[in-house]
């Protein structure tokens, strides 16, 4: 498979159903989150058929795909802020106003 369609194929499928509780995992430990970052360099070397002996991050680079860390952080941001901008009484309490 090229490597366009890859990508194409990691942002549209996997990568959708690792982040889906990004808010949630942002407070999971490091290890965890580690474990999860593995479980998708697995996917993508099967996707990209890149070998074992090759390092992960120059191919990170080279189809321009974020971490899990980045990506849960800029997931959980916008969750955030769209909460903040909500008028709904039931979540008046759990909303910052700091």
């Amino acid at each position: 498979m090229m490597a366009y369609n890859g990508k194409i194929l990691y942002k549209a499928c996997i990568r959708p159903v690792m982040i889906n509780a990004a808010p949630a995992w942002g407070y999971a430990a490091n290890m965890h989150i580690r474990k999860i970052q593995i479980a998708l360099n697995k996917a993508i070397r099967r996707i990209t058929h890149v070998p074992r002996y090759v390092r992960i991050t120059p191919n990170h680079r080279e189809l321009g795909l974020e971490t899990i860390r980045d990506c849960m952080v800029k997931q959980a941001q916008a969750f955030y802020q769209t909460t903040a901008d909500q008028s709904n009484p039931l979540i008046e309490p759990w909303v910052n106003t700091a």
